[in-house]
């Protein structure tokens, strides 16, 4: 009997407890302070600063969670910000009601954001909620419901929103949805919402629009005598001619000639005026971390191009300080800008992925693909010198892999194939103090020639998908990966595997009809 009633007062304490947890968990409950991005809180510290009735959001931040697109140029003293096609700048030199200043870091005015971003800034309780948003799916209460900060029925209640409140959207969990209405964020019953508007975004990663264009680039450090010396091939559709280095007295070389210009356009061939950085690391510097010295470079880029009514812009900037990345996209950034305004095609040369500094990771990828039509992906001099490994200069292997690397942050068709129609014949010589290395870049013609002359023998390479040869004569063994029709042949099957753009070669002067023939063949299957 005594046990029963010892039950009877345990069951009894233990609603009694159960019904306590209830009516505490379901008071109203505040939200946590603090910046919140599209639903989920950041946890960051000193990310706001109140001045009066204005706010400041830090800046590395917002560009770190890529809120806004920004560039602090601190050589210059100035914030860049870039949005829809301009270019907006803050001189924090200058006192003005745009930016704070808060112990070396830099905060922005949230006003001045308006406009200038994808995102939705909103601000509650005198900045103690922030809200970042880009989400834009909207809906409504359908009914009186709970908004509460879990997903469980005993969470605590954030809010009652009365019946067809509009409310944002963020996440579906099974019976459960992540929304906000005002400062008040939580979760409320699937069930008590309705979705009145979404927006779709459509990836176009699939697409193919105008498959297998070809560009090739032409190599200019001369001028050309008579129009007799051009030649034109069939598929050509855009030619490019190095007609463009930087200079420090004149910011560009000229070497534009209209019978040129004239020769391809007659023939329906786009010309794409290269503008290269003559490869001098500190001649680039020079111009790349002045923000006057950079603006100037890309005006004169502008108002070349307008004079000679070029179809498109193709950037070469290669071999640089690794200091200067950041300041290379920026002016790619800039450049890009002033290019769309004036309706140039607009595409950069990048090299594949490697861990060299100065060749490869000088190219901020992600931020380059934004900011340009076309990745023309040079895809060769996997090596260039005995230092690297005697080897094929663009083994498909490589190539493959350059290709799936700059496949995951851009659409396919973003990116053209950049083919050599050269190799390179390595030397290997015995000499007194041991083995000598040493490799001479050929064209095509070149290589063709001196494989002849030697009676070099010509086997198929199964693991670089390229013909090898090798001969020793005398003191010195010569080894060669040809570029032929059948190299080229298995780059342009990557193209269409990968629908990519198309395929630009380097260079056209290099040429074979052979090569041509290639071309024309696989564009026509």
């Amino acid at each position: 009997m005594k046990s029963k009633k010892i039950i009877i007062y345990l069951f009894t304490a233990v609603l009694i407890i159960v019904a306590y947890i209830y009516i505490i968990t379901n008071k109203s409950s505040d939200m946590d302070r603090g910046l919140y991005l599209n639903g989920e809180k950041i946890l960051v510290e000193n990310h706001i600063i109140t001045e009066e009735d204005d706010y400041f959001l830090n800046l590395q931040i917002l560009t770190e969670l890529d809120v806004i697109d920004a560039f602090n140029d601190k050589q210059s003293g100035y914030i860049q910000i870039y949005y829809n096609y301009n270019l907006y700048e803050i001189n924090y030199n200058e006192k003005s009601n745009t930016f704070t200043k808060r112990d070396d870091k830099i905060y922005i005015n949230t006003n001045y954001l308006q406009g200038k971003t994808d995102y939705n800034i909103e601000l509650y309780d005198n900045g103690n909620y922030i809200f970042i948003d880009s989400i834009k799916t909207k809906g409504s209460t359908v009914n009186s419901t709970e908004i509460r900060k879990d997903r469980y029925v005993t969470a605590g209640i954030i809010a009652k929103p009365e019946g067809n409140t509009e409310v944002i959207i963020y996440k579906l969990h099974n019976q459960w949805a992540l929304v906000r209405q005002g400062r008040n964020l939580g979760y409320v019953y699937l069930e008590d919402i309705k979705i009145n508007s979404q927006e779709i975004t459509k990836r176009i990663n699939s697409i193919k629009t105008n498959q297998n264009m070809v560009v090739a680039w032409d190599l200019f450090n001369k001028k050309y005598d008579t129009v007799e010396n051009y030649v034109y091939y069939e598929g050509l559709d855009v030619v490019a001619p190095t007609w463009h280095s930087l200079d420090e007295e004149v910011v560009f070389k000229d070497w534009y000639l209209e019978e040129y210009y004239n020769y391809y356009k007659t023939r329906n061939v786009d010309v794409w005026g290269v503008f290269n950085n003559s490869f001098d690391r500190d001649l680039t510097g020079y111009y790349l971390r002045d923000r006057d010295r950079r603006k100037s470079v890309v005006e004169n880029i502008i108002k070349i191009s307008k004079k000679y009514k070029y179809d498109g812009i193709n950037l070469d900037f290669e071999n640089l300080h690794y200091e200067d990345r950041d300041y290379l996209t920026a002016f790619i950034k800039e450049l890009y800008i002033e290019a769309k305004r004036n309706k140039f095609v607009f595409s950069v040369d990048i090299t594949a992925v490697s861990k060299s500094e100065n060749w490869s990771l000088i190219y901020d990828r992600y931020e380059i693909n934004k900011y340009s039509d076309y990745l023309a992906l040079m895809a060769y001099d996997a090596t260039t010198s005995p230092e690297q490994g005697i080897g094929p200069i663009a083994s498909l292997v490589w190539v493959e892999e350059a290709v799936k690397e700059l496949k995951d942050i851009t659409a396919s068709n973003n990116i053209i194939l950049g083919v050599p129609f050269y190799t390179r014949l390595w030397e290997i010589s015995e000499t007194e103090d041991g083995l000598y290395r040493d490799s001479t870049a050929l064209r095509i013609s070149s290589a063709e020639k001196f494989i002849n002359d030697n009676e070099i023998p010509i086997i198929y390479d199964t693991k670089a998908k390229q013909n090898y040869g090798e001969k020793k004569i005398g003191s010195t063994t010569y080894k060669i990966w040809i570029e032929d029709e059948i190299s080229l042949g298995y780059r342009i099957d990557l193209v269409n595997e990968y629908n990519l753009k198309g395929i630009a070669i380097w260079a056209l002067d290099y040429s074979t009809d052979e090569l041509w023939n290639k071309i024309h063949e696989k564009n026509q299957n």
